[in-house]
């Protein structure tokens, strides 16, 4: 008769500390019952742009800053709007997605959903609307500005300081427009790299899982993050040598290519899935350590049996559910089983995000569960 280990819950497990984001920023409100808090970084560049303006005394700066913030809104306000529409900003018993606003847009330290189309869909949609706004500017300043709008287009793109002096825009609404366009066509560019903290590291991973599985889709993206930083410092580089007349291009380039590096390395140590779990040494997820079982607990552990392990995964799926969840509970329940006979046979490192994720899931409502009872 096989000898069981009693698998209890930790009862002094400390509770888990804020992701990176949510402990370099502030709460500032509720937006589409999604809470918002601001990062330190958008906070100190706000106040060194106002003190800017402040000590030259230029409306123009003003200008500029409004229209910054006024995109930055206009950027997360289509990710909140693409959230909604899925319906996936507060499912039954989920926490609201929270959004930390960047310099370039939102620090997203949760995913909207499990599904990778609909990721594919809110990702994209701070950098279309990013789009949309530079091509309506474009619109308004060619109807505004006539034949002006073609020397316009170099200082758009090279030097849009220069749009403020006398050679710029020549009506108030044309100024407007250009102004735009010169926060917006950087916010749409930036937001397109494959790596945190921009939106084009969840479009491509999301999509890319689609095609090839998450696990891939992770690989994939981190090289070509990686490639796409080393292209950045070569050519911001080779920016910096010549007479090219935009020596601040090639130190942004410089610059971006150190971030892009940064993030794209960070993002392939987390799990892409909003249910993905904390790397393997982290066992607060679920209470208990499956290192600690002994071997011969997973072998026997079978739904209805009389191991330890096999009663908690039992338990955990006896848990009334809300009409949203029942699918989701039907379809853990049926792979719980290969999955535990997974860990015994290949360990806990083994298991793919997805089925770190059905564990998960039967963690929180097996506490839910005990928390009821108790």
């Amino acid at each position: 008769m096989a000898r069981f280990q009693r698998v209890r819950p930790r009862r002094s497990a400390k509770p888990r500390p804020l992701p990176s984001a949510d402990r370099w920023s502030a709460p500032v409100g509720v937006w589409a019952k999604a809470p918002v808090r601001v990062h330190v970084s958008l906070a100190v560049l706000v106040v060194l742009a106002a003190g800017a303006c402040l000590r030259a005394g230029s409306a123009t700066g003003w200008l500029v800053l409004a229209a910054y913030l006024v995109s930055l809104l206009v950027h997360e306000g289509a990710h909140v709007l693409a959230t909604a529409r899925l319906r996936r900003l507060t499912p039954s018993g989920r926490e609201p997605l929270a959004l930390v606003l960047g310099p370039v847009g939102a620090i997203h330290t949760q995913q909207p959903s499990d599904d990778p189309r609909e990721r594919v869909f809110v990702a994209m949609a701070g950098p279309l609307a990013s789009l949309g706004l530079v091509v309506a500017s474009l619109f308004c300043l060619v109807v505004v500005e006539g034949p002006a709008t073609p020397p316009l287009a170099r200082p758009l793109l090279l030097s849009p300081i220069s749009l403020f002096s006398g050679d710029g825009a020549t009506t108030p609404l044309g100024l407007l427009a250009a102004t735009l366009v010169a926060v917006n066509w950087p916010l749409f560019i930036l937001n397109l790299a494959p790596a945190s903290p921009f939106d084009g590291a969840a479009g491509l991973r999301s999509w890319l899982d689609l095609l090839i599985g998450e696990r891939a889709a992770r690989d994939v993206t981190l090289a070509v993050g990686l490639l796409t930083a080393a292209l950045l410092l070569a050519a911001g580089g080779a920016l910096s040598l010549t007479d090219f007349g935009a020596p601040w291009i090639g130190a942004a380039m410089a610059a971006l290519a150190v971030i892009i590096a940064f993030g794209a390395i960070g993002d392939a140590s987390n799990g892409a899935n909003a249910a993905a779990w904390l790397p393997p040494s982290d066992d607060d997820y679920i209470g208990v350590s499956l290192r600690d079982v002994k071997p011969d607990v997973l072998r026997h552990a079978e739904i209805g049996g009389h191991a330890e392990i096999g009663d908690f995964v039992r338990d955990a799926f006896q848990e009334e559910t809300d009409p949203y969840d029942l699918s989701i509970d039907r379809f853990d329940e049926a792979q719980v089983d290969d999955i535990l006979a997974k860990v015994h046979v290949s360990g806990v490192h083994a298991l793919t995000a997805n089925e770190r994720a059905v564990l998960e899931r039967a963690s929180q409502r097996y506490q839910l569960r005990r928390r009821n009872e108790s």
